[in-house]
């Protein structure tokens, strides 16, 4: 069944390890119970074991993969193809900063590459459902889940 997601992830792997690094501070573990808010404003960022130095495509594309998840409230917890892309829009301009063509294709195929990564999970853990990450790939517009 998960033939054609690990087809997928091996083009993607290509692209993700050909594009230079560009190594950041940054915190891996999106989970609302890491958040405090006041107001609809985040404050504070708990969980220091989630704070890692990484390229700052995997870990954009890591948070645009999953802000949304959460096992707290029920939500659906995978961000739709344009959610993910906007998520990384906002990040660009907080940034202060453009990502040129080659960073949007590395920024795609990391995030297409999680999807997978998480699909085959679901997978061979029989987590298969409404809304799932296998759902969403299997669905998505075009070969990247950004769509660049």
């Amino acid at each position: 069944m998960a033939k054609w997601i690990g087809e997928i992830a091996l083009k993607k792997k290509k692209l993700i390890t050909g594009i230079d690094k560009n190594i950041v501070l940054g915190h891996c573990d999106w989970s609302m119970k890491n958040m405090r808010f006041i107001d609809e404003n985040i404050v504070m960022v708990y969980d220091w074991d989630s704070i890692i130095l990484q390229d700052e495509y995997h870990i954009l594309a890591t948070a645009a993969s999953t802000f949304p998840m959460t096992w707290d409230i029920p939500v659906r917890i995978v961000p739709t193809q344009e959610e993910a892309h906007d998520f990384v829009i906002n990040y660009e301009r907080a940034r202060g900063k453009k990502f040129n063509k080659t960073e949007w294709i590395k920024i795609s195929a990391c995030v297409t590459y999680y999807f997978c990564y998480t699909a085959r999970c679901q997978v061979s853990a029989g987590d298969i459902y409404e809304g799932s990450f296998i759902e969403a790939l299997s669905g998505m517009c075009g070969d990247n889940y950004l769509q660049v």
